[in-house]
């Protein structure tokens, strides 16, 4: 089984906002199943489940805010029965450029609040990170708040290349499933 969880902010407000990649890219990557989400309160989280190769793949989108992720992560592992180092966790990443993917496992949050949570939650950093890269900002948005980037949805130009970026994304997360985590990190990492 495999636990993939994509970190984003719930509601309209936050729906297509840089910070919720990580729920656009389990949407499409549900749709791709053929799978639907449904709301598991008890546990914070929508849930698809489905299959892939024959093992079942459970995708998850915690209801917390992004910074609380922590609680949902923790909840779902304990539902599931699932350490954490069985976890996979993608996410948008500021010091990425746009497009650009890392998976990492045993590494720092550097900086990601919402990654933060769930080392704290969980207590380990031992987790698959499938971080992709946001940062399209220009000189001089560089020079503002970064929450704010983060927080605005994708600009006109950005939307055009997610078009293209979100199944790739996705065909990236089966690969890593059929293969490893490792061999899709060779194959996608230095794709753009």
């Amino acid at each position: 089984m495999k636990l993939i969880i994509g970190l984003g902010n719930p509601g309209k407000k936050y729906e297509h906002s840089r910070h919720n990649l990580g729920f656009l890219v389990m949407e499409a990557f549900a749709k791709r199943l053929d799978v639907k989400f449904s709301e598991k309160s008890k546990i914070h989280a929508w849930i698809a489940e489905g299959h892939i190769g024959g093992e079942k793949i459970i995708i998850a989108k915690p209801a917390t805010f992004m910074n609380l992720s922590g609680n949902a992560v923790q909840m779902l592992a304990a539902y599931y029965k699932e350490s954490a180092d069985k976890l996979w966790v993608l996410h948008d990443e500021i010091d990425l450029v746009f497009g650009k993917l890392r998976i990492q496992r045993k590494r720092s949050s550097a900086g990601h609040r919402g990654v933060q949570n769930i080392i704290d939650a969980i207590g380990t950093n031992d987790f698959y990170r499938f971080r992709v890269g946001i940062d399209s900002r220009t000189e001089a948005q560089k020079k503002s708040e970064t929450n704010v980037f983060v927080m605005a949805d994708f600009s006109s130009s950005d939307k055009k290349i997610l078009k293209e970026l979100i199944p790739r994304l996705v065909e990236m997360l089966i690969n890593a499933i059929k293969t490893s985590p490792e061999k899709a990190m060779s194959v996608w990492g230095n794709n753009k």
